[in-house]
């Protein structure tokens, strides 16, 4: 049964897409699965929410849990009756629109919303939360007298305890609130109207992630496929506007539309090969030395600042791993550090760090701005560290930098560059899907969990995976590592100097097509290199087989004139002038979907030709030398000596070389 029933949530995801509202409301079975990192979301906005009623205290709560909606508002209405000036989660609902204030307080002037949020700044989709409260409330009659957003104060720094009235922010938007109701009041009619019709007809877009991941995103984007243009690297919007041109494909878009990286991520995925710039490989790998460390830090990131000294959203360690290489072509060591007690762990590992990583070592992570961030923050915090940690930084190289550049991408990463994406590209046996931690959140909820439990079984449990987990991090950069100096394996790699040749080598087939416009590839045969008595054979045969021969000035004609066929007398050529044809060949088959294929004829070249019969059918014609006029009595056999056809049958054929049995 449908009805128009719209909550503070569901409008604003009514603005982000009104197909999710649609579906939220009447499909919630093809809803994704909520992952544990957007729980930690939701219990971390409501243990900030918790703390907020601090700036207000000794109001009353009105509970969701255990009341339904009409029993939420008359209990409202009963503490409003009752003259209450401070309500946290007061529910209003005004024109089947139904709405919770985070903190509802009266002042001389009238009632002043907050509604709180854990991020450290204001977002425009903020104001649309308050503009809907203020839309409802001011719809029941009560006097909004200023609405606010109380956000995280980014600056904030604990020392003591926390300090509620530092720790918040309090921004007034009640002028942006006011402006925005004639706008409300629209987009709830077309919510309305959406929710009373069928399912709307909406594609996908940059709407799918902003300002919110959608939770349908799995079954929206279900038809998109490996080799997607979302896999490019670069700008999302413009792979958007790949995709509304209908270039859902990689493949699909354009060249010219492609700036160069792209262009050699696209090559990769055709061809499925890996770039492989070999001089920015080894400059980078010069740029380290031995003994060779692999650091990996976990981490959590607390939202109310847990510690001394640390601020909101401040990365905590609590374990690190570390493989190393004493020397080059030594034996693979490891350590690693777990701190599971409920207290701060970061005295104790960084002096197990220090101690663990010697003096001058070269020290490598995979994107390093995060290690070195925190081992920054916990120079501030233990300046007794501080030379040795900042020896460590100093030495610091980051592992993703051949990657980020697109020194090294294989087609296997899907265009990204996490290291997990990379590892799984080079080591697709060895994968994290069996393991009972598989990424950073996992991890953070895991420690979460350790460090409150009294159950050793259990404790002992996320020990080992955590362990496990951090420990395959740093074994994955090891391996990375050495498949960097193991160059890739030679048959399955290229350069861009590879890419930018067949570009060259497109243009050059543009200007070749451009003078032989007018040409008919219908009747049109191409000729190089005959001598007159073949000319002569070819002038008398194309009256009856009504098509036009024309002499090309020079061998890479051939391939890019329009034509059915090409005639051609390898005895003038070379074998490296042979190669080239077949360079070209290969080009047509992977810039074209219909290549033309030109036929050589004459005699066997001396040499044996390139052997590409996964591209290309050999077909042979015997004794045409002798008995010219026996010409349409000639059986054309293949390699495998297979008759493929006869006579007047020649013209249709779609061969790629052609050849004379001597």
């Amino acid at each position: 049964m449908k009805s128009d029933l719209l909550s503070k949530s569901s409008f604003i995801r009514g603005l982000q897409c009104h197909k999710s509202l649609y579906l939220h409301k009447y499909c919630p079975e093809l809803r994704d699965e909520t992952t544990k990192e957007k729980q930690k979301l939701f219990e971390t906005g409501h243990e900030i929410g918790i703390l907020a009623r601090g700036l207000f205290p000794g109001g009353v709560e009105v509970p969701f849990e255990g009341l339904a909606i009409t029993e939420q508002i008359e209990h409202t209405k009963t503490l409003l009756g009752q003259g209450k000036e401070i309500l946290y989660e007061p529910a209003f609902q005004y024109n089947n629109v139904f709405v919770k204030v985070d903190i509802l307080h009266k002042s001389a002037d009238g009632w002043e919303i907050y509604e709180v949020k854990g991020s450290t700044s204001v977002k425009d989709v903020y104001i649309n939360d308050v503009a809907v409260q203020y839309y409802v409330l001011s719809g029941l009659g009560l006097t909004i007298s200023k609405a606010y957003v109380v956000h995280i104060n980014r600056y904030y720094v604990r020392h003591g305890g926390i300090e509620i009235t530092e720790y918040f922010k309090k921004v007034d938007v009640t002028s942006s609130t006011r402006d925005k109701q004639s706008y409300v009041n629209q987009e709830i009619a077309r919510q309305k109207i959406v929710l009373a019709g069928n399912m709307p007809v909406t594609d996908i877009g940059s709407y799918c992630d902003n300002p919110y991941e959608c939770d349908f995103k799995g079954h929206c984007w279900s038809h998109v496929t490996e080799n997607s243009v979302f896999e490019l690297r670069g700008n999302k919007a413009k792979k958007f506007s790949f995709y509304r041109a209908g270039h859902r494909s990689m493949f699909d878009v354009p060249e010219g539309s492609l700036f160069e990286k792209q262009m050699f991520q696209v090559y990769a995925h055709q061809n499925q090969k890996v770039l492989f710039e070999a001089d920015e490989v080894s400059h980078f790998l010069k740029s380290l030395w031995y003994p060779l460390y692999f650091l990996d830090f976990e981490t959590f990131m607390p939202a109310i600042p847990r510690f001394e000294g640390t601020h909101p959203y401040q990365a905590i360690p609590f374990q690190y791993s570390l493989h190393y290489l004493g020397k080059k072509h030594g034996c693979l060591k490891h350590r690693e550090y777990l701190f599971c007690q409920n207290a701060d762990p970061r005295e104790e590992l960084i002096r197990t760090l220090v101690d663990h990583i010697p003096d001058n070592a070269c020290v490598l992570a995979y994107n390093k701005t995060f290690e070195e961030s925190v081992l920054r923050n916990l120079t501030f915090q233990f300046p007794i560290f501080k030379n040795k940690i900042d020896s460590i930084i100093s030495n610091l190289k980051d592992l993703m930098d051949p990657f980020r550049r697109m020194s090294v991408y294989s087609w296997k990463q899907r265009g990204s560059y996490s290291l997990k994406n990379v590892f799984a590209a080079i080591e697709p046996c060895l994968s994290y899907d069996h393991m009972a931690i598989q990424n950073g959140h996992m991890a953070t909820s895991a420690y979460s969990v350790i460090i409150k439990s009294d159950d050793p079984d259990e404790i002992q449990r996320i020990k080992q995976a955590l362990l496990d987990y951090c420990q395959l991090d740093t074994l994955a950069m090891v391996r990375i590592y050495n498949e960097l100096c193991d160059g890739f394996s030679q048959n399955e790699r290229f350069d861009h100097m590879e890419i930018l040749e067949n570009r060259a080598m497109r243009d050059e087939l543009e200007k070749i097509e451009a003078r032989y416009k007018g040409y008919s590839e219908e009747n049109t045969l191409l000729l190089y290199g005959l001598d007159d008595a073949a000319s002569d054979l070819f002038d008398t045969l194309t009256e009856e087989l009504k098509i036009d021969i024309y002499d090309v000035a020079n061998a890479t004609d051939l391939i890019a004139v329009p034509s059915f066929m090409a005639v051609i007398n390898p005895q003038i050529l070379s074998e490296d002038d042979i190669a080239l044809l077949f360079q070209w060949l290969e080009l047509l088959n992977e810039v074209q979907a219909n290549p033309r294929m030109p036929i050589y004829f004459t005699s066997r070249p001396s040499f044996e030709l390139p052997d590409r019969s996964d591209s290309f059918r050999i077909i042979i014609i015997d004794d045409l030398n002798e008995k010219y006029a026996d010409y349409f009595r000639v059986e054309i056999k293949n390699s495998k000596n297979r008759l493929l056809f006869k006579n007047d049958d020649l013209v249709k054929t779609q061969a790629v070389i052609l050849t004379m049995q001597a």
